[in-house]
């Protein structure tokens, strides 16, 4: 029998998913890597850790009509619309996704993340 999510994306939720990308902006990089995601710089729908976010957020609500992820200076938003619903999360970016994010946003690291199509 499976478990009926009422509210399945939270703050809980959402900083769960952020944290597990890693302690450090190079495991997080890594994480991505693994994961196959990769992004463009300076965009906070089409970064690497939003497209990330947004991937899980599909899995774990997977009749969602549309999935949005915005990545911000200091906060991550996630909305999910459904049928019967809206969801909208925010909490404050963890600092290895933001030292990630920073590194990768400058051109000075991870390269190899960045969509370039």
């Amino acid at each position: 029998m499976s478990e009926l999510i009422i509210n399945p994306v939270n703050k809980e939720w959402l900083t769960g998913v952020l944290n597990s990308l890693g302690h450090t902006a190079d495991e997080v990089a890594a994480t991505l890597r693994a994961a196959g995601i990769t992004g463009k710089r300076r965009n906070g729908v089409q970064c690497p850790t939003a497209l990330y976010a947004r991937a899980k957020a599909k899995e774990r609500v997977p009749s969602a009509s549309r999935v949005g992820v915005w990545v911000g200076w200091e906060a991550i938003w996630v909305r999910i619309c459904r049928a019967d619903r809206k969801d909208l999360v925010c909490v404050e970016r963890p600092q290895a996704v933001s030292d990630f994010i920073e590194a990768f946003d400058s051109g000075s690291d991870y390269s190899d993340l960045l969509d370039d199509a």
